[in-house]
């Protein structure tokens, strides 16, 4: 590896912390959709990569670093929470043509 372990885990945090900012701030529904893609996207490989690292602390290194544990749970967690926004950030994409009509 070219960089720890650990740098990684920073740049991915950043990089979901930025889309998550940026879905906030943004008005295009395109930009919006594809923040939230990547959301899911990044943080279903946080997931893997912790689910591989974990398994690699309990059965190679035999050893458990609580950082890492954190962060395995902090990912899986964002990961359940931005499925779930995904789905709601779907379902008022789709409904937004309609609403426009209704709110005029």
């Amino acid at each position: 590896n070219i960089l720890p372990t650990a740098a990684y885990g920073v740049m991915m945090y950043v990089a979901l912390c930025v889309a998550a900012f940026l879905r906030v701030v943004a008005s295009d529904k395109k930009l919006i959709a594809r923040l939230s893609l990547f959301q899911l996207i990044g943080s279903l490989v946080g997931v893997l990569a912790s689910g591989y690292l974990t398994y690699l602390e309990k059965y190679v290194i035999k050893a458990w670093c609580k950082f890492c544990v954190v962060s395995a749970i902090i990912i899986t967690l964002h990961f359940i929470v931005t499925l779930l926004d995904r789905r709601a950030t779907d379902a008022v994409l789709e409904a937004l043509p309609e609403l426009e009509g209704v709110a005029s």
